[in-house]
């Protein structure tokens, strides 16, 4: 008897289920959209209200298929503060948000980009990186940092919620920067009888899903953001301005990966201004 796989990607401003069989035949899938929190140059979104829209989509798949095993791919960098008994300090602060340019600055000055690289395969330091958001929790909210349990990325969160269990995956911790690029536990635990197993960033989720898992070849994806991506099985040695950063995929794998941030959000905006009203 074929299983029925979920892939959940939980995306910037929606997420999406897919229900497929061992033969890769589509038999159910559900969207939810929803809106950031945008106020004061901040970007957030409630943490609770990803585990919501995520049961809310399982339990309308779970009306039309039996569900024996999923996976969640989530955006990069989303960072959420819990307390020391697992709830959530403050809302989410999404990718976008760029309060902690400052705090990226100092870390910028006191290791340099060459160390960073060649650590963490990351080109730059980003405000929208957790390693800055976490400096920034300490400096500007002593009151909440000094509450602080775990600082867990989205797809952490959700397994958490789900499985009782915290874990981590390491293609989406390559832009935390506090993960050894060149240094992987599969199943987390169970969730109304589904296995549930660890995703991806969801870049290098596409990557897989695209079918490109060999070097060679180059994919493209725009959602929110757009990144185009390539495999090697080394890390490219560093050299002043460069751009490409390398992401984890397996031990001797990485995913070298450009991208520009406002991709799908641009397309969204020229659909609304001038094409919506046809």
């Amino acid at each position: 008897m074929s299983r029925y796989l979920l892939g959940v990607d939980v995306g910037t401003t929606s997420l999406k289920g897919c229900v497929f069989d061992e033969t890769g035949k589509e038999i159910a899938s559900v969207s939810k959209a929803y809106e950031l929190i945008t106020e004061n140059g901040f970007v957030e979104f409630p943490a609770e209200e990803y585990y919501r829209l995520f049961k809310e989509a399982f339990d309308e798949l779970s009306e039309k298929t039996r569900i024996d095993a999923f996976a969640i791919d989530t955006q990069g960098e989303t960072l959420i503060f819990l307390d020391r008994e697992g709830k959530p300090l403050m809302n989410a602060i999404v990718w976008l948000d760029n309060r902690a340019a400052e705090e990226a600055a100092l870390i910028e000055k006191q290791l340099g980009l060459q160390t960073v690289y060649e650590i963490t395969g990351q080109t730059e330091v980003p405000a929208g990186y957790p390693a800055p958001k976490i400096l920034w929790l300490k400096r500007n909210r002593p009151d909440l940092f000094a509450k602080l349990g775990k600082a867990v990325l989205l797809e952490d969160y959700l397994l958490y919620r789900l499985t009782g269990e915290f874990n981590c995956e390491k293609s989406l911790y390559s832009s935390t920067l506090y993960l050894d690029v060149r240094s992987g536990k599969e199943k987390v635990g169970t969730y109304r009888g589904a296995s549930v197993s660890t995703g991806a960033l969801d870049q290098v989720a596409g990557v897989i899903g695209s079918g490109m898992v060999d070097t060679g070849r180059i994919s493209e994806m725009t959602g929110t953001a757009l990144a185009v991506c390539a495999l090697s099985d080394v890390l490219p040695p560093y050299f002043e301005g460069i751009k490409v950063s390398a992401y984890y995929m397996r031990k001797g794998r990485f995913c070298l990966l450009m991208w520009a941030p406002t991709a799908g959000m641009a397309l969204e905006w020229f659909k609304k201004k001038f094409l919506c009203r046809y």
